[in-house]
């Protein structure tokens, strides 16, 4: 109960400061922005992105799953996993749960323990993570226009964020033991049981390290995976902005999506109603759009991806004999009380 009176009251914060934003900036000037789109043929191919990148996160994780574990889940079920934990990241405050969530629903086919499946989730989020950074720096390489400090900051930050990631996972990957006796120690002053939890866990994510450095020449596979599941975002904005005729420059939407997806690790309400727009139009002001075209444009957005994200979500849910119930807490239930959840063969 505690947590939906969070959820309602930092719901009501958001919502209530965007909407005194819009009330600064006009009502008038952000709805007559609204209606600026010009050629609304151009949105149609962003209502499909949503399950386009959906899809490539299934098959991007059967392939890694079918290196590591040398068996797979169908991709039915996979995409419904993955459609069940997206839904959750827009009802809960951090954008974690959702990965949690869908390594509970693989782990209750009871093959595979969850630490496992969970490390091999964590270690497609940190490669996101350095892919990602690494577009930032090739498209703030191309800028031909200043960019403010704040900007610069905080590109340089991911960048050596993204150098971090790597070099951890090719040292977890060579040198596990190394890197599970250093933890051990590091962890050595926590209770006995929180140890025992995060060395197991850790000890997942050496073993998905250890894969995926033995990938070689398969990683690329994995590294275009990733590669398009993040172009694609960068694609449907760039149509957003084109639709509504403005000149913005294609490494400054790059720049601009890569600094909306880093911001999803932070705390938001529900479906991030109102802190999505406020985010995306303090970014894109920043890289020289109009704040009234830049609210306007973060509407727009917001609704291309929950149209799809919310109905779809449930739908999966209910498909894999969930609730609600499980959506608001991902307090997904043991086996034993769960109803079965395995697709039919649906793809």
């Amino acid at each position: 109960m505690k947590t939906l009176y969070r959820m309602i009251v930092s719901l009501l914060i958001s919502v209530g400061t965007f909407v005194a934003l819009i009330v600064y900036i006009g009502v008038g000037k952000v709805t007559g922005a609204l209606f600026s789109v010009q050629t609304p043929i151009l949105l149609l191919p962003v209502i499909l992105i949503s399950p386009a990148v959906q899809t490539l996160r299934a098959l991007r994780w059967k392939f890694f799953l079918g290196k590591l574990m040398n068996t797979a889940p169908s991709v039915p079920n996979l995409f419904l996993w993955t459609a069940f934990g997206d839904l959750v990241n827009w009802f809960m405050p951090v954008g974690i749960e959702g990965d949690i969530a869908k390594a509970k629903l693989f782990s209750m086919q009871g093959k595979n323990g969850f630490a496992p499946i969970l490390s091999t989730v964590g270690i497609e989020r940190v490669l996101d993570a350095a892919v990602v950074a690494s577009l930032a720096f090739v498209a703030a390489s191309f800028m031909t226009f200043h960019l403010e400090r704040q900007v610069i900051l905080t590109l340089a930050l991911m960048l050596g964020f993204g150098v971090v990631v790597i070099l951890s996972v090719y040292l977890s990957g060579y040198k596990p033991v190394i890197v599970l006796s250093m933890l051990n120690k590091v962890t050595s002053f926590m209770p006995n049981s929180l140890q025992t939890r995060v060395m197991s866990f850790a000890s997942g994510v050496t073993d998905a390290a250890v894969v995926f450095v033995k990938l070689r020449w398969s990683a690329l596979i994995f590294l275009g995976y990733t590669f398009i599941i993040w172009f694609l975002p960068v694609a449907a904005n760039f149509m957003i902005f084109a639709s509504m005729n403005v000149p913005l420059l294609l490494p400054a939407i790059v720049i601009g999506s890569v600094l909306m997806a880093f911001s999803a690790i932070t705390p938001a309400p529900p479906l991030s109603a109102g802190s999505f727009e406020i985010i995306w139009a303090i970014i894109f002001t920043m890289l020289g759009v109009n704040l009234d075209k830049a609210i306007a444009s973060g509407i727009i957005a917001h609704f291309m991806i929950i149209v799809y994200v919310i109905p779809f979500g449930f739908l999966a849910t209910s498909w894999l004999g969930l609730s609600t119930t499980d959506v608001m807490s991902f307090g997904i239930k043991s086996p034993k009380q769960q109803h079965p959840t395995v697709a039919p063969n649906i793809l």
